[in-house]
């Protein structure tokens, strides 16, 4: 015999629906994607406390931004020290990683727009804007040349592999030397790029990010040395690409794909 005061069990299948409905709510709520922080707020931050509050409100957003090699002068311009730079280019590499591991084994974030590395227009800086592009259909960006999320500016193909190789000092050099930008961009395009991640620690290990080699402060060092700006997008786009090939050869021969072998 039940206790007086005890529930029908005819009700209990309504409760557990009550239940399970607002569980729902509270994990969608969970699950939703953070809008994305203006790097506007990261310029601003950046001036008013030290490097090391700014890079955890960075990590704290968890927004990155899809960062030009020019873009890393104006922002040093705009006051973002190194560090903040540094840290702003290592994210962005890492969510490279991340989106060329997906792309080996077919996977997809989706359609969180504000999950993808986000395109930025820092020339609005000046006007007052939040230095931020129209993200578009971001999450749409997907072509056979590069994982899905990633600027059409970018590109998996770094070139030959019998191409000659090229560094960063080499191009800062040909820059003094007087040789037009064009020409360097030219050299950039038809070289190949070696040592532009630290690969020390060996490439086995799929759940830890290289440190980048070319690092946001150094591109902003070779902008106040007045290298131009085509040349400073030249070298990340190169960059970008060794780091995409390099990553997509290790998640294939560490057995988590065969996407485009």
């Amino acid at each position: 015999m039940l206790p007086r005061n005890f529930p029908p069990v005819t009700k209990t299948p309504t409760l557990l629906l009550t239940l399970s409905a607002a569980f729902m709510l509270g994990a969608c709520s969970i699950l939703s994607p953070r809008p994305a922080t203006p790097i506007s707020e990261v310029v601003n931050f950046s001036k008013g406390a030290p490097p090391e509050q700014a890079i955890s409100r960075m990590r704290s957003s968890r927004t990155t931004y899809a960062l030009r090699g020019s873009d890393f002068g104006r922002l040093a311009d705009a006051g973002v020290p190194p560090k903040v730079l540094d840290q702003l280019q290592q994210s962005f590499y890492n969510d490279v990683d991340l989106l060329t591991r997906y792309w080996v084994l077919g996977e997809s974030m989706g359609g969180c727009a504000s999950c993808y590395p986000q395109p930025v227009d820092l020339s609005t800086l000046a006007r007052g804007g939040n230095g931020m592009a129209d993200p578009g259909n971001t999450f749409r960006y997907v072509t056979l040349s590069r994982p899905q999320g990633l600027p059409d500016w970018v590109t998996a193909v770094p070139g030959k592999t019998g191409a000659p190789g090229i560094t960063v000092d080499q191009v800062a050099q040909m820059v003094k030397d007087g040789k037009l930008a064009n020409d360097v961009v030219a050299q950039i395009d038809n070289s190949r790029m070696h040592d532009v991640i630290d690969t020390s620690g060996g490439i086995s290990n799929i759940s830890t990010h290289f440190t980048v080699g070319l690092t946001g402060s150094e591109l902003a060092h070779l902008h106040a040395d007045g290298v131009p700006d085509p040349v400073l997008d030249a070298l990340q786009r190169k960059a970008l690409a060794e780091f995409i090939e390099f990553q997509r050869l290790r998640y294939v021969n560490s057995g988590k794909g065969s996407f485009n072998q």
